[in-house]
């Protein structure tokens, strides 16, 4: 064995999701689909923010991909969200577990890198590449948002008010390379959070919003095939798909046909394999009482827990 594969087996790749039972499934392609294309032989530890997760999903996910050099670590979200952190009570129909990733740092002390990935996600490439991009001493590395600018009008459309020019590059925050350390030291969770909450009638996409208006000047562009969207279509297979809208697993899925294929194509390889789309009215449900749960919160604020 040459040194550097030596060097590669004793560098431990770290990521986070954060998921519900809901998108289970999704996080067991996505976390298959990483160990099929991973061939570097660096151990990975994936943490996954468990958002009720049933123990049913937990063991079959476990089953599909876990091992010595795969190591799934499980965290409840109430012990990834600080109890001082009053989340902000935005408009939007997003669950309130989005905000966990805001606290990686103080969750997991110990890491000073980290990637952090939306569980609506399949990678087809070497996640070792991404693992090493160079961040060229900022806080992030990312990849340009369909909406490419502030002055969209669902990015920032309030970036005049924030003396930011509205030509700033607006990046997705679905797929992340963080410094942990640097993020630490300015205590970006708290400064996100009190951002969305000042700012929650521009915030459409609340925690997008505030990483982008935190980190203005603080993040760099990573190659595009990081995150690819799946409603587009490419001429080489990206080494990302990002679900962004729609997802896969629904009848009603209308992006580019040839992804959702490549995602059962994982998928029938897990233990998830008899999983058959759902219809419509399940993600519509759960929209809808996302949004009763923060009406609800908003309205008594004192028993605002996840």
């Amino acid at each position: 064995m040459s040194s550097s594969e030596k060097m590669n087996m004793s560098e431990k790749i770290t990521l986070v999701s954060i998921c519900d039972n809901n998108y289970a499934v999704m996080l067991c392609a996505l976390l298959w689909s990483i160990k099929q294309n991973h061939r570097t032989g660096e151990p990975i530890e994936y943490h996954i923010i468990d958002d009720r997760i049933s123990d049913l999903n937990k063991d079959r996910i476990e089953r599909s991909v876990a091992g010595p050099a795969f190591v799934i670590n499980w965290i409840p979200l109430n012990a990834a969200l600080p109890a001082a952190a009053r989340v902000p009570l935005d408009f939007s129909m997003y669950p309130i577990n989005i905000y966990a990733r805001l606290f990686i740092a103080e969750t997991l002390p110990d890491l000073d890198r980290v990637i952090y990935l939306d569980v609506d996600i399949l990678v087809n490439g070497e996640i070792s590449e991404l693992w090493n991009v160079d961040l060229q001493g900022k806080i992030a590395g990312a990849v340009l948002d369909p909406f490419e600018t502030f002055d969209h009008p669902l990015a920032v459309a309030n970036y005049r008010e924030l003396d930011l020019p509205g030509k700033s590059p607006y990046f997705n925050s679905g797929v992340l390379v963080l410094d942990l350390l640097k993020w630490k030291k300015r205590n970006l969770g708290e400064e996100i959070l009190n951002l969305i909450q000042k700012n929650s009638r521009y915030a459409g996409f609340p925690d997008q919003y505030g990483l982008n208006v935190a980190l203005a000047n603080e993040w760099t562009p990573i190659d595009p095939s990081w995150n690819g969207f799946a409603p587009f279509a490419y001429d080489e297979l990206p080494k990302l798909i990002h679900f962004i809208l729609k997802k896969p697993i629904y009848w009603d899925y209308k992006g580019n046909m040839s992804f959702r294929k490549l995602f059962f194509t994982y998928l029938r390889q897990t233990e998830m394999r008899r999983f058959r789309s759902r219809g419509p009215a399940r993600r519509i449900v759960k929209k809808v009482m996302n949004k009763i749960k923060k009406f609800w919160l908003r309205k008594f604020p004192k028993n605002q827990a996840v």
